[in-house]
This record gives structure tokens, sequence and C-alpha cells, in this order.
């Protein structure tokens, strides 16, 4: 019966160094945080503009936003 018990308890314990392996894989710096959510900014941004450029007749606003479009993947590029 000892065995039993045992046995269990090991099995208990690799359960929880697992568990525990998994977490710290899993955490994100706050570094990382502060890229993803950079990185999601500028990806809205370039659906907006992307939409607008899409929607532009005039020529000036197409130029306007053809540079935005290009300084906002810039920008992406930085942040990889």
């Amino acid at each position: 019966m000892a065995r039993g018990w045992e046995s269990k308890e090991v099995e208990s314990q690799q359960a929880l160094a697992e568990e525990s392996m998994r977490a710290r894989k899993s955490r994100i710096t706050a570094e990382q945080l502060e890229r993803n959510a950079r990185v999601h900014l500028l990806q809205l941004d370039v659906a907006r503009i992307e939409r607008e450029l899409a929607a532009a007749t005039h020529p000036r606003r197409v130029a306007q936003l053809q540079a935005a479009l290009d300084y906002v993947h810039e920008k992406l590029r930085q942040v990889d």
C-alpha cells in the first residue's frame, strides 16, 4: 500500500514540475507586451490608411496617404 502512495506522490510532483515549466515558458515580459501593443497599433494604422487610400480620389490626398502608409510600414520594420 505504501508503494502505491509513493508512486502517486511522484506522479503528482512530476505533473507539478511540468505545469511550472509550461507556466515559465508562457510568461510574456513587459517589454514583449509593449512591443506587441505597438505592433498591433501600427497594424491598425495600416488598415485605416489603406481603407482611406482605397476611397481617396484627389491626387494630393492619395500622395499624403501613400506617404503615411510608407511611414507606418517603416515603423513596423523598426519594431521587428
